[in-house]
């Protein structure tokens, strides 16, 4: 069907053409590429090990909390390039916090999503700091940062029976802690469970103190002592953190270590 005006020209075409196959071989020039590592000149230490060109999305949640609360700090990376992320990348939140290092927890060939957790210390607390992410762009031969807006959060007084600490925040992530003083075992953080298995609830259990014990704001050595539990007491646990269980005793929770807890009780 012709779509054009004017003389057409249709090559001719034989119903009996006759082809001869025949093999052989050829061979390209080699091609010589030079590989460079990003440059250590220049780099910033917030370098997250990102080559190509993305953009930074990041949120806070929940933007209201109590002291001892865990928030989400989560972000992504997008764009196009290679998303080599590193996890042991150094952010400061502000004062007054206690962070884990970012995780991440999804990943695609454009996109990488991370999560990180922030444990709020004090009701000062106004605002999450800005997170600032870089990347390495080959085409400029240039370091870029990418920094998001400061998060607005409320941080309450955390009551002794809240019921709700370590547990509010984060529902699908698993974390490795940075510091030695909040006992959370790698073994289980690194296996990708949701974080009912960093922060397992035995609501209901019931066992006796061994010795007696200083109940604490967090499940650490230097955290705030909340009320002492005496010797031969019966107490409930409410969740279990590493060697750390929350117990509830006389109306109250607090965190204790598990050498202050005897045999369960029937």
């Amino acid at each position: 069907t012709p779509v054009l005006s004017g003389q057409v020209s249709v090559r001719g075409s034989g119903l009996f053409a006759r082809y001869n196959l025949r093999r052989f071989s050829a061979e390209a020039k080699h091609l010589s590429i030079l590989v460079a590592t990003p440059p250590l000149e220049g780099r910033p230490d917030d370098y997250s090990g990102a080559v190509g060109a993305f953009k930074l999305d990041a949120s806070v949640s929940p933007d209201v909390c109590s002291v001892g609360d865990l928030l989400s700090l989560h972000w992504s990376l997008k764009g196009e390039g290679t998303l080599d992320i590193k996890t042991d990348t150094k952010y400061s939140p502000g004062s007054n916090f206690k962070v884990y290092p970012p995780r991440v927890v999804s990943r695609s060939d454009n996109s990488v999503v991370c999560e990180q957790i922030l444990i709020p210390m004090s009701t000062n607390i106004i605002e999450v700091a800005p997170l600032s992410v870089s990347y390495f762009d080959p085409v400029h031969g240039e370091y870029v940062t990418l920094v998001s807006e400061k998060f607005p959060v409320s941080v309450r007084e955390r009551k002794a029976d809240d019921g709700t600490a370590f547990a509010t925040a984060v529902t699908n992530l698993a974390v490795v802690p940075t510091t030695v003083t909040q006992d959370i075992s790698p073994n289980e953080s690194v296996t990708g469970l949701k974080i009912l298995q960093f922060l397992r609830r035995q609501h209901g259990e019931k066992r006796e103190t061994a010795s007696s014990a200083a109940a604490r704001l967090c499940p650490d050595d230097v955290s705030k002592i909340l009320f002492e539990i005496p010797a031969g007491v019966t107490v409930e646990i409410r969740e279990a953190s590493g060697r750390w269980y929350r117990v509830l005793y006389d109306g109250t929770t607090g965190w204790v270590p598990s050498e202050a807890l005897a045999e369960i009780v029937e």
